[in-house]
């Protein structure tokens, strides 16, 4: 895709927060998901606090573009912080 970063970048971003997911959903009462748009060349994190439950949207939910004009880098600390949060609740 033109105008994005490159895919080097963007894989090591999606592995690094999909193990974060993981790792999150397993060891703690809230669940993670990680998705991938391609058409929109983003991913999409979103959070619920206390488990999925059918019917109810996620508590919080960030979106990482990874168009070249975008802001990936502070949307991923934004990520990063939400993440920590949720491990910090159940530390």
């Amino acid at each position: 895709m033109e105008n994005s970063i490159p895919t080097k970048r963007k894989v090591e971003i999606a592995q690094a927060l999909m193990k974060r997911a993981i790792e999150i959903s397993d060891h703690t009462e809230h669940d993670v998901f990680v998705y991938y748009s391609p058409h929109v060349n983003e991913l999409d994190v979103s959070v619920h606090k206390y488990g999925w439950k059918e019917g109810e949207r996620s508590t919080t939910s960030i979106y990482l573009s990874f168009d070249a004009d975008a802001d990936t880098e502070s949307d991923l600390v934004a990520i990063k912080s939400m993440l920590d949060s949720l491990e910090e609740e159940n530390a």
